[in-house]
């Protein structure tokens, strides 16, 4: 049994809205993904050579050699009528 690491992701969203007229509104919206920009790392290399019959070893098994999480902004305007 292989246990990688955790994941740790915020996604954050901010809405206003303002009146224009009567019937009219504008809304704004910003949507930050993974808002606090935390590197994810992915689950470790888990192929292991077989060294017994005069394989090569793995020098990456059980390395984690990367990882995801970058942050993304989304920003929306939106005319509700």
């Amino acid at each position: 049994m292989l246990w990688g690491p955790g994941l740790w992701n915020w996604d954050v969203s901010a809405m206003k809205s303002f009146g224009l007229r009567e019937h009219l509104r504008l809304q704004f919206r910003a949507d930050f993904l993974d808002a606090f920009n935390h590197m994810n790392l992915d689950n470790p290399a888990n192929t292991i050579a077989d060294t017994r019959d005069g394989g090569t070893p793995n020098p990456t098994a059980g390395v984690i050699t990367s990882g995801t999480g970058s942050r993304a902004v989304q920003l929306a305007v939106k005319l509700l009528f």
